[in-house]
């Protein structure tokens, strides 16, 4: 057990490195307030859906349309004619519709398949401008009005230092109360994370992504385009990081804006084991498929061995902490039936293990600390819910990594192929 926890505490040790780094240089990672500069870029701001949450997506707008900002378009990309009819009506929203018909040239499906029909709406409406930038929203994401001024300001530095892809922090307050506890446990770590994603975006070698706070020069965007096709003849699931190793390839240069996007949980721990089997078995989909990309053999190895066999050691590592998670709380549930019953323990103190819990419980603190932050919720409330996710922490770790772990074994050892994909529910 001595070197699995040398193993797991060296992972979360990684992740908190850049986390203290993020508190140290809180400016490089977290965009509050941003000296205004002259605007010299045009917002387009989108958001694709499936369709059929209208009062979802309108919440979105809403915040956009209460701002501050000049030279924005709003788009909606809806597969659902009826969102037409409810989407908000304003000069500046346009909602279109995607055809059920409509078939990109290498066959893409799903998500990816609406946002490459949108980067041909932009070319055809000559809106893929150099100083246009794409600003990438979920049906359910929110950018509140005061942070939108500073996205513009962030984005005109961006312009300034010729940024293509930059991207922000999410974290999930929004239907907060709404959601289960073990989802909104859940939604902590990916908070506990941002810091390293935003290195990766600084150091232009994105080792994770966002497909919502994600903003893009339209310009790039609409060469490359979304049209990544299948993974041995099936839909790629996790469109964002595919994306991501795209532009890269075609030379894209990365940033970070910093700006906090905010989301909500998944309602139900179904819901949302099923997102992250779909996001570790949609990356190594992706991870299979890089080395198809046009640009790939231009990156040198160090670039390519960070997106691809790190994605794939990431997912493995993920998936590891089910098997150490598991394995931990079986040996604390025979010494607690031990204790019950009256037989002697022999407690061994172990740095290197005592260390690695409080990494992965701080982990767990911190994330419920950054999506409370985020919302309006009562001291009592907060301090409640710490106490409840600290508690809890053993099942929750399992039931977080529990589909990464299935995810792996269904993609190496049982050598599945096929997908499915049913987007989250967003509206009870």
């Amino acid at each position: 057990m001595q070197y699995i926890y040398i193993i797991i505490g060296s992972v979360y040790a990684y992740f908190w490195l850049w986390l203290i780094v993020s508190i140290i240089k809180p400016n490089w990672f977290y965009k509050k307030k941003t000296v205004e500069k002259e605007n010299k870029i045009n917002l387009m701001f989108q958001f694709t859906t499936r369709g059929g949450n209208p009062k979802i997506v309108n919440r979105g707008i809403e915040n956009i349309l209460k701002s501050e900002l000049n030279n924005y378009l709003i788009f909606v990309f809806t597969e659902d004619k009826e969102d037409k009819k409810k989407i908000i009506k304003d000069e500046r929203v346009n909602v279109v519709i995607v055809p059920k018909n409509y078939k990109t040239k290498n066959n893409t499906k799903l998500k990816a398949r609406s946002l490459h029909y949108a980067t041909e709406y932009y070319k055809e409406y000559k809106l893929n401008s150099y100083n246009n930038y794409i600003v990438h929203y979920d049906e359910e994401s929110v950018i509140t009005p005061d942070n939108l001024k500073n996205l513009q300001n962030e984005l005109n530095l961006a312009y300034q230092d010729k940024i293509d892809l930059t991207c922000g922090c999410i974290y999930y307050p929004l239907e907060y109360k709404e959601a289960g506890l073990f989802s909104r446990a859940m939604e902590s770590n990916r908070a506990f994370i941002e810091p390293e994603c935003a290195i990766g975006c600084l150091s232009n070698i994105p080792k994770q992504g966002h497909g919502s706070n994600m903003v893009v020069r339209a310009s790039i965007e609409c060469e490359a385009g979304w049209d990544i096709g299948l993974a041995r003849g099936q839909a790629i699931i996790s469109e964002d990081i595919f994306f991501l190793i795209k532009l890269k390839s075609f030379g894209a240069n990365f940033g970070w804006h910093g700006v906090p996007m905010i989301e909500q949980p998944a309602f139900t721990l179904d819901q949302s084991l099923k997102q992250r089997y779909r996001w570790v078995f949609g990356s190594l989909q992706s991870a299979g498929e890089v080395h198809k990309l046009d640009g790939w053999h231009s990156l040198n190895w160090w670039e390519r061995f960070n997106l691809r066999e790190a994605i794939v050691l990431r997912c493995l590592s993920y998936g590891l902490g089910f098997i150490i998670g598991l394995i931990s709380l079986l040996i604390n549930i025979y010494l607690a039936f031990n204790l019950i019953i009256g037989n002697t323990v022999d407690f061994n103190f172990n740095i290197i293990s005592t260390l690695a819990l409080f990494m992965w419980l701080g982990a767990y603190q911190y994330g419920v600390y950054m999506n409370l932050k985020h919302g309006n919720f009562s001291l009592f409330y907060k301090i409640k819910e710490h106490l409840i996710i600290g508690l809890l922490s053993p099942f929750i770790g399992l039931a977080e990594t529990y589909p990464a772990f299935k995810a792996f074994v269904d993609w190496y050892i049982f050598q599945k192929r096929k997908v499915e994909w049913k987007p989250t529910i967003k509206q009870k």
